[in-house]
């Protein structure tokens, strides 16, 4: 497996330099990322403060943020860990000391009853029986067979995983399953693979439920080398963190100090750099011009168009990019004042400005165009059913509704207002544009959403022009991704 690269003090100091810089909602998750690198370092005490300061004062993070999860799951596991008791951080979140150790226990049982069940139950119970010629295939593979023989060694990770939970971890067999685990480290060594799927990362894991239990820490601490570094994201450390207390032990005494690195003293200054923030919240009264909205949809649409193929290009209907732009030509300021007359309401003044650019947007690499003047229209007007579905009589309150940026919960959202939405594209596949006049802020800008069934429910911006820029942001991280 290739080398994950070190994380040091020169990445929790850029991190450090975000959270001073940029408003408390967007702050807060990479708040989280170091706290979560200061507790794979090795820095217990000093990543409790830093998950505390997310549940308190400027950079509390709501109960309804999709962060809310794992500080839930760690602060107990911490509080625990260091022999304290675990503080109100949200409400009804609080635990008395002498009733740490019991929570924990169950939570830990939670985890351990999740793996043991057997996904795969529909399938007949291998054996575990490999004969040495197969495993000697395995553990031996020749240069031309690694790409089509990744398909068995599939299946063989599966069964793998299937005869150590089922039955060796499950009934605390842990000598019997470490010799599995042998056989599992000479795989991977063998076909030399860097990225590993979830059957053999929960394998990682059942090999640190196996060597803990037998006590052999050097091979703890290996596993979790292997299962950090194939996480692919920072904060899944805190899963095994919450969930196996004598995880936290290892991380603590150096588990992780060949990918995560620097001093107690570098980890203290981060922590005072962050409680001195100063940011100061800069007034939102921009508004996108004309030439604003030029600007970002011309390099949209080259992009998009650049990454297509020409005989892409050429499927689209009658020829209508034939020009090589996106964009169409802008509605004059009439149209637009006789959309408002028809609608008996006036638009924001970026979405307005948006249409002057372009009178319409064809996003070719989504299921939706923008529309121009003529097609915009109330949703409810052809969507009745769909809007009233939404309508369930349920409302969200304002700590849950106003939460916005990337880590919003997009099922929190007030189906009411699709009743009252403007559509501003096209409805396909259960995904739609809309925008929201019942909630307007300061500069009379509408709330956007990205609405689809499959989310399920609404991504939710502050304007329209926000939306735009974070759906540019996601066709330029897919550009790259392809590529």
């Amino acid at each position: 497996m290739k080398e994950t690269q070190l994380i040091g003090f020169e990445h929790l100091s850029a991190l450090g330099h975000s959270i001073q810089t940029l408003p408390p909602d967007e702050a807060s998750p990479f708040l989280l990322e170091a706290s979560t690198i200061l507790l794979l370092a090795g820095f217990p005490e000093l990543a409790y403060q830093g998950f505390i300061k997310l549940t308190k004062g400027e950079l509390k993070v709501s109960e309804s943020s999709s962060l809310a999860h794992p500080i839930k799951d760690i602060i107990p596991a911490l509080c625990y860990f260091l022999k304290i008791p675990c503080p109100e951080f949200f409400p009804g979140h609080s635990i008395a000391l002498d009733a740490l150790g019991d929570y924990i226990h169950r939570k830990n049982q939670e985890y351990e009853n999740i793996f043991a069940i057997d996904r795969w139950f529909n399938l007949p119970m291998p054996s575990g029986d490999w004969s040495e010629d197969f495993l000697h295939d395995l553990t031996h593979p020749r240069a031309d067979i690694k790409e089509e023989g990744r398909f068995k060694l599939n299946d063989f990770f599966r069964d793998l995983h299937r005869v150590l939970s089922q039955n060796y971890v499950n009934h605390q067999k842990w000598q019997e399953a470490s010799e599995l685990l042998k056989i599992f480290e000479d795989v991977l060594d063998a076909w030399e693979i860097d990225q590993l799927s979830y059957v053999e990362q929960d394998i990682l894991v059942l090999g640190i439920r196996t060597y803990l239990n037998i006590g052999d820490v050097n091979k703890v601490d290996k596993f979790i080398q292997k299962w950090f570094q194939s996480a692919g994201d920072v904060t899944a450390g805190l899963t095994l963190a919450a969930y196996l207390p004598d995880v936290l032990t290892r991380m603590s005494e150096g588990a992780l100090k060949n990918t995560v690195n620097f001093t107690q003293e570098q980890a203290q200054n981060f922590l005072d750099v962050v409680s001195q923030r100063k940011h100061t919240p800069t007034k939102q009264d921009f508004i996108p011009t004309i030439d604003d909205w030029n600007d970002l949809l011309e390099k949209w649409s080259e992009s998009i168009l650049r990454n297509l193929e020409e005989e892409d290009l050429d499927s689209y209907d009658d020829g209508e990019y034939a020009n090589k732009s996106c964009l169409w030509m802008g509605a004059t300021e009439e149209e637009v004042s006789e959309l408002e007359s028809r609608l008996g309401e006036d638009l924001p003044i970026s979405y307005r400005n948006f249409l002057l650019a372009s009178n319409g947007f064809a996003i070719l690499n989504e299921s939706c165009e923008l529309y121009g003047v003529d097609r915009i229209e109330w949703f409810v007007e052809e969507n009745r059913d769909w809007a009233e579905c939404w309508d369930d009589g349920d409302d969200v309150d304002d700590e849950k509704y106003f939460q916005y940026g990337e880590h919003q919960n997009c099922c929190f959202l007030r189906g009411r207002y699709m009743k009252t939405a403007l559509q501003i594209s096209s409805a396909e596949d259960g995904y739609v544009y809309l925008l929201n006049p019942k909630i307007i802020d300061s500069r009379n800008e509408w709330e956007a959403w990205d609405f689809g069934n499959k989310h399920p429910g609404a991504f939710r911006y502050r304007s329209f022009w926000d939306m735009m820029q974070e759906l540019y942001k996601q066709h330029l991280s897919s550009s790259l991704q392809s590529r």
